[in-house]
């Protein structure tokens, strides 16, 4: 098996050769693929982040689902963990790892299982693993998250398999550009 070092550093590289243009088609098909997921429809509040210049791009998610009929919320670092604060478009100011986070006052405490968590990764595997960037904030927060974690990525970014330790909590779905899969177990409680 790969470690966890190895895959980041290929992944980086690999980050690299993806255009613009093709990021945001990515991103495009990306969102059309979660939109017809079962859960989206159910959704009550969703959870999304603004993503970094070598992420899947999330501008155009966070401007289409910004006028949803659900809450739309961002994490904000604070000290070892995040913060989910509602997003209102606006107000937003580069925070911790140079990430655009909202500066609103209005921070979710209490989850329900019809939230929808939008997830950045490194790379998935299709066991629903999840490689983050090593610091643990998403394991941290995700613990505790009762509703629906969705992983996002390019294709690329699905790997044969991630090395996993107890704190890692996987997805409950994965979506890709050309790919969308579903934990079984999740499907069994919808």
């Amino acid at each position: 098996m790969t470690g966890k070092a190895e895959i980041r550093s290929k992944i980086k590289v690999l980050k690299k050769t993806v255009a613009t243009a093709q990021a945001r088609f990515a991103a495009q098909e990306v969102t059309k693929r979660i939109e017809r997921l079962e859960c989206f429809g159910e959704c009550t509040r969703m959870i999304l982040y603004h993503s970094l210049s070598d992420e899947l791009p999330t501008d155009s998610m966070l401007r289409l689902w910004q006028k949803a009929s659900f809450g739309l919320f961002l994490p904000r670092v604070n000290g070892n963990d995040i913060d989910i604060v509602s997003y209102d478009g606006y107000n937003l100011k580069l925070g911790a790892f140079n990430i655009q986070e909202p500066t609103g006052s209005d921070v979710l405490t209490k989850f329900l299982t019809t939230d929808i968590a939008i997830i950045p990764g490194v790379a998935f595997d299709r066991n629903f693993n999840r490689l983050g960037r090593g610091r643990g904030y998403y394991d941290r927060f995700l613990a505790s998250f009762p509703g629906v974690k969705i992983g996002i990525c390019f294709d690329f970014q699905i790997v044969s398999a991630i090395p996993c330790e107890p704190h890692d909590v996987k997805m409950d779905a994965i979506v890709t550009p050309s790919l969308t899969l579903v934990s079984s177990l999740k499907k069994q409680h919808q």
